[in-house]
């Protein structure tokens, strides 16, 4: 079986230089419009990943203000197999 790459739509912090490696930006557009963030890709105890900042890279978007029909492709635009996601209420 090949590697799994693993997407993730969360918080700040997750694209840390001190956690994650080999760090990449991918600017991508959906059908929905532009992302809350660009795609940040690399590895975390190397592990494949792609992950969007849902609130953006700075945390400047309100939760009113993210585009949630356009987080959802994101991951896949990056092949990423597995998707994880904090809820929310």
């Amino acid at each position: 079986m090949g590697n799994i790459k693993i997407g993730i739509i969360g918080g700040s912090g997750m694209d840390d230089p001190r956690l994650m490696k080999n760090i990449k930006e991918k600017t991508i557009k959906t059908p929905y419009g532009k992302p809350s963030s660009a795609l940040t890709t690399g590895k975390i105890d190397g592990i494949d990943v792609v992950i969007l900042a849902r609130h953006g890279k700075n945390h400047s978007i309100y939760p009113t203000g993210v585009n949630f029909r356009a987080k959802s492709p994101c991951p896949k635009k990056k092949r990423a197999a597995l998707i994880s996601s904090q809820l929310q209420r």
